[in-house]
């Protein structure tokens, strides 16, 4: 019994800290006053975070995800992609809930003329292969865009 209620409170703690990360992190955001260029987000997040960083931080180039614990829907990403027009560079890496994004990377590819770097790396799903990511891809950007990407069989 004193190990379940030592689980619970380790529990909570975790999340009081991922609340307060997030406190922080918005609060960070707040004060740049929409100046803000480059951020990483690793291993805290929602959805919800992703869509208030992208509408008060809309002169972003560089936005990191990595090992997020948060599921990044596709809609959200097409919604953020029209908000960062400026952005240079897309890395999403090891976050937990990340599926095919056909349309998202079209809209990426579409919304955010200036990228020049994209890295996607789908852990969670690692026996998945992604093929129709990768023809998304090929058909919305441009080609001196650098690639790093997994979760692609040889076809894609």
């Amino acid at each position: 019994m004193h190990n379940s209620t030592t689980e619970r409170e380790e529990e909570d703690n975790d999340s009081k800290m991922l609340f307060n990360l997030e406190i922080m992190y918005r609060n960070a955001v707040s004060l740049s006053r929409g100046t803000l260029v480059d951020i990483t987000i690793g291993r805290f997040g929602t959805d919800d975070l992703l869509y208030y960083t992208a509408d008060s931080a809309r002169h972003l180039r560089r936005l990191r995800l990595q090992c997020c614990r948060l599921c990044i829907l596709e809609s959200i990403l097409i919604a953020v992609a029209r908000k960062l027009p400026l952005l240079e560079e897309l890395e999403i890496t090891n976050c937990y809930h990340f599926l095919p994004m056909e349309l998202a990377l079209k809209a990426i590819g579409r919304c955010c003329p200036l990228l020049k770097s994209l890295k996607l790396n789908k852990k969670t799903y690692p026996y998945a292969k992604f093929d129709g990511d990768a023809f998304a891809i090929a058909q919305s950007h441009k080609p001196c865009l650098r690639y790093a990407i997994s979760s692609f069989s040889e076809t894609g």
